[in-house]
């Protein structure tokens, strides 16, 4: 019996295409791709073709290839304000993976409620 050789760059492919599968079978998936899936549909593209990745994964053309050609600035996972007492006017933006927004307008002094509220909304995300 035979023993089929692979490429190791195929069998990627087949796994992010099962992935993006399962993610697209989810009933409770958020509308947005998810940065891991995108992550590795544009690390793909330095062993394939971007019209082979964008076919297979049935992803837009036009969104993959401008992904790979734009490098994603690194995003903390945790960011500290330290001591983050400002007296005057604050404008705060979140936005979560799925997409959910939150801004934040304050006058005065913030130290004691805004942790609760920035807390409150990642904890539901």
């Amino acid at each position: 019996m035979k023993k089929e050789n692979t490429p190791k760059e195929s069998v990627n492919l087949e796994e992010v295409r099962q992935r993006f599968e399962l993610w697209r079978n989810d009933p409770e998936r958020c509308r947005r791709i998810p940065p891991e899936l995108w992550d590795a549909a544009v690390s793909l593209c330095s062993h394939h073709s971007i019209c082979s990745v964008s076919r297979t994964l049935r992803l837009s053309f036009n969104e993959l290839k401008v992904r790979v050609q734009t490098p994603t600035p690194s995003v903390p996972d945790f960011l500290e304000l330290g001591s983050f007492c400002p007296s005057g006017d604050v404008i705060l933006e979140l936005q979560d993976n799925k997409g959910r927004h939150l801004r934040l307008e304050w006058k005065g002094a913030v130290e004691t409620v805004l942790p609760g509220l920035v807390r409150s909304f990642w904890e539901e995300s």
